[in-house]
């Protein structure tokens, strides 16, 4: 025989646990460089492109700055709270 009150319960259960993972996830984004317009190849400058990657990191709370394969010229960048700066196994900064 199914029980309904059973149900509810294993459903009420979990649902707080499935919200602060989706939650996690949610918080933890992953920002690439190239996606706010670095150019590779070392010849540009990237300091305001990484610059504004790092920034709209920023603004959502925490995450992570990719700097993908390739060289990536840049002079000062400035990092902030929670957020992680990545770089790929080839990647040049």
């Amino acid at each position: 025989m199914f029980d309904m009150e059973n149900k509810d319960l294993k459903i009420n259960y979990f649902s707080p646990l499935i919200l602060l993972i989706a939650s996690i996830l949610a918080q933890n984004k992953i920002f690439f460089i190239i996606s706010f317009g670095a150019k590779d190849k070392g010849q540009n400058n990237n300091e305001l492109v990484i610059q504004k990657t790092i920034d709209a990191v920023s603004a959502h709370g925490r995450g992570k700055v990719v700097i993908s394969v390739g060289n990536f010229a840049s002079r000062v960048i400035f990092l902030k709270s929670n957020i992680e700066l990545h770089l790929d196994l080839v990647a040049g900064l």
